[in-house]
């Protein structure tokens, strides 16, 4: 045989491997998967599949998807507008046949605000009949769910060995949920609750947190609180302000009162030893009960910390109590407009009363 190939060996050999490349280039673009997707796409009434196309993929995928589906177009009829929420590893026709089944299960969309307690949540998730009244309030207190869960997280086992585990409420992270409604309903909510905690608040700030008190020494802040307490300062901050940047403020005033031996003195707490939803204690309501003494929430009759938080927190809140410096204020009020007006004793505090409190 000769040393080199005819021309039409040359040929063929040609032929062969041009015919295994372009069959191994047609094989990437008629399957193919989509790996370690997660992602939500909300489809509009007037959005096409580039949209869906455009949102879970890169590079040379979405031309792979094209033409998967121009092969197959059988597998999916229509796109409906919904919320895809996509989460898994997905061949190309697991992906189709998820688009197309997709609406046939409900989800709900359940957005829960901060500063609010169990008694908001739980009247909130009644109005909107996702369950009956109580059942979320019951099942944040339940000792069954809370041992489902204390070994789960970081920051419960900590709460537990300070035998602050007492509910689950704190831990509940306010944000927007989208819940099977086919499911157990709160059991999934609670769930993805403490999963946001956990990614939100926990694990960014869990070194500031563990050297809080270290951090307050070198602050000039003479006192030394726990994890669980600084949730509760937290959640008062929370409710006392809305404005972020006013936060810090808010909270070197009460980390002063503390070293100082004062009351908090935050009249919002009374509210939820009412065990009644924020939007129905009014300021009449506070008013009728800031004297009372008997309300273990009142912190103008009671010393020290509340017992428990008052209400979720959003991660903001504790951010600004760890940047807490030391001041000389001991004082604040708020104007008609919301802003902050400090004090660094009660007649200069009395002062901004007369100026700004019509």
């Amino acid at each position: 045989m000769n040393r080199f190939l005819k021309p039409w060996w040359i040929f063929l050999y040609i032929l062969f491997w041009l015919r295994f490349a372009f069959g191994k280039i047609g094989s990437v673009f008629s399957s193919g998967n989509l790996d370690n997707l997660d992602t939500t796409v909300l489809v509009n009434e007037w959005d096409t599949l580039n949209t869906v196309f455009d949102e879970v993929s890169s590079g040379l995928t979405p031309l792979k998807l094209k033409r998967f589906l121009k092969k197959n177009p059988e597998i999916i009829s229509t796109l409906q507008p919904w919320s895809y929420i996509f989460s898994w590893d997905y061949s190309f026709g697991e992906f189709f046949e998820f688009l197309d089944a997709w609406p046939q299960v409900k989800y709900a969309s359940v957005t829960l605000l901060e500063g609010r307690s169990m008694y908001d949540m739980d009247a909130a998730l009644t109005r909107k009949e996702y369950i009956y009244e109580w059942e979320y309030k019951e099942f944040v207190q339940n000792e069954l769910i809370i041992s489902k869960y204390s070994n789960k997280y970081e920051f419960l086992e900590l709460a537990a060995q300070d035998g602050d585990l007492v509910s689950l409420e704190w831990y509940l992270y306010p944000d927007t949920y989208f819940i099977d409604a086919s499911k157990d309903f709160i059991d999934q909510l609670v769930f993805l609750q403490l999963e946001s905690f956990n990614n939100k608040v926990w694990i960014p700030n869990k070194d500031a947190i563990i050297s809080f008190n270290d951090t307050l020494s070198s602050r000039g802040i003479d006192t030394s609180v726990t994890f669980y307490e600084m949730i509760i300062l937290a959640s008062i901050i929370e409710k006392e302000e809305r404005v972020n940047e006013n936060k810090v403020k808010i909270a070197s005033v009460f980390l002063n009162r503390l070293v100082s031996g004062m009351r908090i003195d935050a009249d919002i707490s009374l509210c939820y030893g009412l065990e009644t939803p924020y939007d129905e204690c009014t300021p009449s309501v506070i008013g009728a009960n800031v004297s009372d003494a008997s309300n273990i929430y009142n912190t103008r009759a009671v010393g020290w910390l509340t017992p428990t938080p008052i209400a979720n927190i959003h991660v903001s809140s504790l951010e600004w109590l760890l940047s807490a410096k030391a001041s000389s204020n001991f004082f604040y009020l708020h104007d008609d407009k919301g802003g902050i007006h400090l004090a660094e004793d009660l007649s200069w505090h009395n002062v901004n009363k007369s100026k700004y409190i019509k």
